[in-house]
């Protein structure tokens, strides 16, 4: 982790030598974007996780500066890592410093419930349970029951239980309840109609979201910007396919539906200039960990004339720090664990491609990402599924098989 010497005489620097946050960025030497590149950092990455485990098997707590005075968010790092690491290599779920985290994680006193915390352990005890057997599904049954007593409008504030909300934390809550439904939990089917209503009405003029409403209280939503669009984007997409997965299958709706196409062109607008400025902040990772969420659901391999997984894995090798870890402040196991997500999950393999022509290409618009779903349980083996067009590079023809 850079110390306060070098933050000090980095930022003296950017005073004396007036070099802005965007160039200093650009001014580093650009690692090749190859597989071994990737697969190095995601190395590195894991490595970096592990120096960084506790004797009792957790990670630092993450103090919250939004949270009440001396409130931790006591296992949401923890939750994070399980839930990256495994990812990372299934194998790791057998891991005697996995266990020891997992063992760690489901006593009651260890776990907050800020609504971030909450998300994670649902993510971390689903990941898990595909390899052990649902040996936590007790758990995970009880994180989602949470989230769906304290936020049934689909709304969540940081701590769940103080109600109200933006848009941040409740595309998080939504996220975990999405994961119990995954897990073949029974949602009820109204609460994903409130989601979608919610999601639709904080979405701006532009297409795009921002945090929540002005603090003058005018009834009008934040300014749009980057990682609440694609919160917003990905929320859409969660509460379509559970809330109208029949009617998808029978060719029963549009093939386009207004508020994610709105969504998906201001990032088609926004994404390369987005890029550009980003230069290593602690909230980056998490811009991407969402653009990855948003690419992997629509099927999306660009946003504009961007790559964006290309441009997101490029970025995080440039950023990765000498000891494996992302951030520049006190942020690293979080940020080191979206980072790691973001390169696992967007280079999952390929498995079918959708071919965008002039006609009705697209009358079952989610029957490939159900596909995957489904493929994902019968082999336990995660993968991703691609829209490409008739001008797209012949080597992406050739990214399925």
């Amino acid at each position: 982790m850079m110390g306060k010497t070098r933050v000090f005489l980095a930022g003296l620097a950017i005073l004396v030598l007036g070099i802005s946050n965007a160039e200093l960025f650009a001014q580093k030497t650009n690692i090749p974007l190859t597989d071994q590149s990737v697969e190095k950092a995601i190395a590195k990455g894991v490595e970096y996780l592990f120096s960084q485990q506790r004797p009792d098997g957790s990670w630092e707590p993450y103090k919250s500066p939004w949270a009440p005075p001396n409130d931790y968010y006591t296992d949401g790092p923890t939750a994070m890592a399980v839930y990256a690491l495994v990812a990372s290599d299934k194998n790791l779920a057998k891991d005697p410093r996995i266990t020891k985290a997992l063992e760690w994680m489901v006593k009651p006193e260890n776990q907050n419930k800020a609504t971030y915390c909450t998300t994670f352990r649902c993510l971390a005890w689903y990941t898990v349970n595909k390899y052990l057997d649902n040996k936590y599904m007790k758990q995970l049954s009880a994180d989602v029951d949470f989230l769906l007593k304290y936020g049934p409008d689909g709304s969540f504030n940081y701590v769940a239980q103080y109600g109200g909300g933006d848009n941040s934390n409740s595309q998080y809550g939504l996220y975990g309840i999405w994961t119990g439904a995954r897990a073949g939990m029974e949602i009820p089917k109204d609460y994903w109609d409130k989601c979608l209503k919610r999601w639709i009405t904080a979405q701006n003029d532009d297409g795009g979201w921002g945090y929540s409403k002005l603090p003058n209280q005018t009834g009008e939503n934040g300014p749009s910007y980057g990682s609440m669009t694609v919160a917003g984007i990905a929320s859409l997409f969660v509460c379509l396919d559970w809330l109208y997965m029949d009617k998808f299958v029978k060719c029963q709706l549009s093939s386009e539906i207004a508020p994610v196409k709105k969504g998906l062109d201001w990032m088609d607008r926004n994404f390369p200039e987005i890029m550009k400025n980003m230069r290593g902040r602690e909230y980056d990772s998490y811009f991407l960990y969402g653009v990855e969420r948003v690419g992997l659901a629509a099927g999306y391999k660009y946003f504009g004339e961007s790559d964006w997984y290309k441009a997101g894995a490029q970025f995080h090798l440039n950023t990765q720090q000498a000891d494996g870890h992302w951030d520049n402040g006190n942020w690293a196991v979080p940020y080191t664990s979206y980072a790691l997500l973001f390169l696992i999950r967007g280079r999952l393999p390929v498995l079918i491609n959708r071919l965008e022509y002039d006609g009705d290409w697209n009358n079952r618009p989610r029957a490939l990402a159900n596909f995957c779903r489904w493929s994902e349980k019968a082999f336990e083996t995660e993968s991703n599924w691609q829209i490409i067009t008739l001008k797209s590079d012949v080597n992406e023809w050739h990214d399925a098989p």
